[in-house]
């Protein structure tokens, strides 16, 4: 897999290093040098870094997640929103830079490889004359060349994982020991109450929900639906 370093996407000039989009005239073949450059953010540059190596083949969609985000948790929208981001910041209105190859995932088209002063190879890549393999470029697990060389984000995202998942071992075992608790006492409650021996004084009442007892001397009138007792 070739790694070029500084291409043309549609009216830019797209550096790897500086993450620079740099506007270009492909009539003079020259840098616009009054235009302001504009920066790439990490995650639209590998998102680039991933297909334009990869070319002139198409990368699926689980590659280029995991070239950009590794291991970390990301929604189903996470992809698409980064593509749309980056083809507007590139000019592709068209989708014609960055273009959806169904059931495989995205390729780059119409890409121009410059040479290190900056003009362009008489020889283009431009896919109007090749066609895209519709096989998945090869890649290691999805990790482009330099992430496999430096993988601080691996790193990174594997200490972060194994946080998350000690604190949710944590909380499933304090949770697991409150609730061995609840069943204890329930358990010790359950064996008064079964052990317990019945007041021999109970007297039933005309009201059926209303005993009467003696108490000191004190008569007292139990209400088992509202747990009333009265003694006088």
């Amino acid at each position: 897999m070739k790694q070029h370093n500084s291409i043309i996407l549609g009216g830019f000039r797209w550096e790897r290093a500086t993450h620079a989009l740099i506007p270009y005239d492909p009539d003079s073949k020259q840098l616009e040098k009054t235009t302001e450059v504009q920066r790439l953010t990490q995650k639209q540059q590998d998102l680039i870094c991933c297909l334009v190596d990869a070319y002139p083949n198409a990368v699926s969609k689980n590659d280029i997640i995991m070239s950009v985000w590794g291991n970390e948790f990301i929604s189903s929208e996470s992809l698409p929103q980064l593509i749309n981001r980056t083809r507007k910041i590139v000019g592709d209105k068209e989708k014609s830079i960055i273009v959806n190859i169904p059931t495989v995932g995205y390729a780059i088209e119409g890409m121009v490889v410059l040479k290190e002063e900056g003009l362009p190879k008489e020889e283009t890549l431009d896919n109007a004359s090749t066609a895209h393999s519709q096989q998945p470029a090869p890649t290691k697990g999805g990790i482009d060349q330099q992430q496999a060389a430096t993988p601080s984000w691996l790193q990174h995202n594997a200490v972060k994982l194994r946080t998350t998942v000690i604190g949710v071992l944590l909380f499933l075992t304090a949770l697991n020991a409150f609730n061995l608790y609840v069943a204890h006492q329930a358990k010790v409650n359950f064996v008064k109450a079964r052990l317990s021996v019945p007041y021999k004084g109970l007297e039933d009442t005309e009201k059926t929900h209303v005993k009467k007892f003696t108490i000191n001397g004190l008569t007292c009138l139990f209400k088992r639906k509202s747990h009333e007792l009265n003694c006088n």
